[in-house]
């Protein structure tokens, strides 16, 4: 799994959701490719790169099958 957890830092629960679905996600026994991105407001900084490892992971996938 690949979390990209989007909001408001001025919110006193940061990307609480995001932060939360690892967890319960971990406690489940799921593996994670990329580690989480916690992203604000202005979002694309950090949400672009996360994209494009999540697509070249998934390209490297498809060369292996």
């Amino acid at each position: 799994f690949a979390i990209c957890g989007l909001g408001d830092s001025g919110y006193d629960i940061f990307n609480g959701f995001a932060k939360d679905l690892e967890a319960e996600l971990l406690r489940l026994g799921a593996v994670g490719i990329l580690d989480r991105v916690d992203c604000d407001i202005d979002f694309e900084e950090l949400s672009d790169p996360w994209v494009e490892k999540v697509v070249e992971h998934e390209k490297s996938l498809r060369s292996e099958g």
